[in-house]
C-alpha cells in the first residue's frame, strides 16, 4: 500500500515564513504520522536547520529557486531513488514546487496537492511562473490556500482548483522576557530584504519620529534599498540599528512592537504569527492576509498603505502609551494559544492528506482487474 506524502520544498538558504511553518510541521507531526513523511529539501536549506526534530525522513535533492527546467530535470533521478518508498501523494510546499511536484507524481504513479503561500499573480513572480501556477493549480487534487485572502486572490485570477484553507501556525513558545525598565521603546522591522515589505515608509517615519523611538532594523538590505539605507546610517543615529539577517528564535526579545509595512499583498504574514507568540503589539499594513492575524484595535493596529500618516498614528499612540503595548500583548498572546498555535494546523493537513491517500487508494483498487 502506497501510504507515504513526499513533502516537496524547492527553497535553498535563505528560508523564510513559508520554509519556517514547515520546519514547525515536521517537528510537530505525530509519531503515528511521522514515519509515513519524506522531506525533499535541497542540499543547504534552512529547512536543514530549523526542522531539528527526527520525526520525518529528510532526503536532498539539487533544487533551484525558479530554475523550472533544471528542477524538472532532477526529477528523474529522485523519481528513480524514491520508487520503493510507497510514495501515495506528493504535495508541493509553494507554487515554485508545483511544476517538479506534478512530474514526480506522474513518475511515482501519485496524485498531488500543493500549499500556495502567496498570491498568484505577486509581483516577484516571473511571467514564466504565472504561466505555471495557472497550468498546474487543475493538475493538483487540493489546492491549500494559507488564508482566506490567498483563496480569494486565487479564485479571482481564475485558478481553476479545488481549493481548502489551512491557516499557517507555529510551534508554541514562552512570551518574551523583558525586565528592563524606562529606556526608548523599541520598534522592529523585518523587510529589508525586499523592497514591497515597505522599508521606503519605514524610513520616511524614522525620519519624522522622535530619538525615544529605537529602531531595530533586520535583514540584508534589497540591492534597490541599498542606497537609501546606506544615507540612513550615513547619519550615524544612535537610535538607527542595522542587524543584518538575524536568525533566532529569541530575536523577538529584542523590540516592543513589531512594525509591518508592505505595500503589496502578503498572504499571511509569519513575522506577525511570531509577534503574536511573543506578546508583542503590531502595526501592520492591511493588504492580504494580515487581518486574519490582527484584530484591528485590540492586538495591534492596522493601516491602509495608500494612507501611511494613517499608520504613523497608530504607532506613535501605541509608543506613547506603556499600559496600551502591554494589553494589546496580552491580547495578541491569547489570541496566537487559541488560534495559530501548530496543533489546528496539523490537524487539517493530516486530515487533508489521509482523504487523498484513502481516495488514491480507492481508484488504484479499483482499476485492478
Amino acid at each position: 500500500m502506497n501510504d507515504r506524502v513526499l513533502l516537496l520544498s524547492v527553497t535553498p538558504d535563505p528560508g523564510f515564513g513559508a520554509e519556517k511553518v514547515l520546519a514547525s510541521l515536521l517537528d510537530a507531526l505525530p509519531e503515528d504520522f511521522a514515519g509515513r513523511c519524506i522531506l525533499l529539501r535541497p542540499p543547504g536549506s534552512s529547512l536543514a536547520r530549523w526542522a531539528v526534530g527526527d520525526r520525518a525522513d529528510y532526503c536532498d535533492w539539487p533544487a533551484r529557486r525558479d530554475a523550472a527546467v533544471f528542477n524538472l530535470l532532477a526529477c528523474f533521478p529522485v523519481a528513480r531513488a524514491l520508487r520503493a518508498e510507497r510514495i501515495g501523494l506528493v504535495h508541493a510546499w509553494g507554487a515554485r514546487a508545483f511544476e517538479s511536484a506534478v512530474l514526480l507524481g506522474r513518475l511515482l504513479g501519485a496524485p498531488v496537492s500543493g500549499t500556495v503561500h502567496d498570491h498568484p499573480h505577486a509581483s516577484f513572480h516571473s511571467g514564466l511562473r504565472k504561466v505555471i501556477i495557472r497550468r498546474s493549480a487543475p493538475r493538483l487534487k487540493r489546492l491549500v490556500c494559507v488564508s482566506h485572502a490567498v483563496a480569494e486572490a486565487c479564485r479571482d485570477s481564475g485558478l481553476n482548483a479545488d481549493y481548502s484553507v489551512i491557516r499557517n501556525g507555529l510551534l508554541p513558545a514562552s512570551p518574551r522576557s523583558d525586565s528592563r525598565r524606562g529606556g526608548p521603546v523599541r520598534v522592529g522591522f523585518f523587510g529589508l530584504y525586499a523592497r514591497p515589505k515597505g522599508f521606503e515608509t519605514v524610513r520616511h517615519w524614522i525620519e519624522a519620529t522622535s530619538p525615544a523611538i529605537e529602531w531595530h532594523l533586520y535583514g540584508e538590505p534589497a540591492p534597490v534599498l541599498r542606497d537609501a539605507c546606506e544615507t540612513l546610517q550615513a547619519k550615524g543615529l544612535s537610535n538607527i540599528l542595522f542587524h543584518g539577517w538575524v536568525d533566532s528564535p529569541q530575536i523577538m526579545d529584542g523590540i516592543d512592537i513589531l512594525l509591518h509595512a508592505s505595500t503589496e499583498f502578503d498572504s499571511y504574514p509569519t513575522v506577525l504569527l511570531e509577534a503574536a507568540r511573543a506578546g508583542i503589539p503590531a502595526v501592520a499594513s492591511n493588504l492580504g492576509g494580515s487581518g486574519e492575524i490582527i484584530d484591528d484595535g485590540v492586538t495591534g493596529f492596522l493601516f491602509s498603505p495608500s494612507d501611511p500618516g494613517a499608520g504613523l498614528r497608530c504607532l506613535r499612540v501605541l509608543t506613547a502609551d506603556p499600559a496600551l503595548r502591554t494589553r494589546m500583548g496580552a491580547a495578541a498572546r491569547c489570541r496566537f494559544e487559541s488560534e495559530f498555535g501548530i496543533s489546528r494546523m496539523i490537524d487539517s493537513y493530516l486530515a487533508l492528506w489521509d482523504a487523498l491517500l484513502r481516495d488514491s487508494t480507492t481508484a488504484a483498487l479499483g482499476k485492478r482487474p
